[in-house]
């Protein structure tokens, strides 16, 4: 992780976070490259796109495909386990700075403080994410509802 983003929202210990880390499975190499595509390349909360071209095939820059249930605790590679973050997102996502509401709405965590918590975080708070081109490849509640329950620091 990301010691100044970290800093920077309040988040320090990581042996706050709740789960049972399964045994080391294979990722799918599809998963990636798949939910980056649902969610037109950009970041499903702040819509970050930023891409170059290398020989007439563009490489996007900062953008992950995140696991809302964590592949190490038995999330599935699948589309609607997966979320296109810009790396800020993914790391604050993933520490449990916010997470998603039932409605897809971005819930940002009450313990969560410092210089960057208004751009990164406080702007969005209340506001649905971006959705994926199909309707039916949007997040499946009971991923929400585990990383709710599971990573999410607190509600307001």
């Amino acid at each position: 992780m990301h010691d100044d983003i970290l800093l920077a929202t309040g988040i320090t210990d990581s042996t706050e976070l709740d789960y049972i880390e399964v045994p080391k499975r294979k990722r799918n190499p599809s998963f990636a490259p798949a939910v980056l595509e649902t969610y037109g390349h950009r970041c499903a909360v702040c819509e970050f796109s930023v891409s170059f071209s290398l020989i007439d095939k563009p490489s996007h820059i900062a953008l992950d495909a995140a696991h809302i249930k964590w592949h190490a605790a038995g999330g599935p590679d699948s589309i609607t386990n997966g979320l296109a973050l810009c790396a800020v997102h993914h790391r604050l996502f993933d520490r449990g700075a916010f997470t998603l509401s039932s409605n897809l709405e971005v819930i940002v965590a009450y313990c969560v403080s410092g210089k960057g918590v208004e751009t990164w975080l406080e702007q969005f708070h209340d506001k649905q994410i971006h959705f994926p081109k199909n309707p039916e490849e949007q997040p499946d509640s009971n991923f929400i509802q585990w990383h709710t329950k599971r990573v999410f620091k607190r509600q307001r």
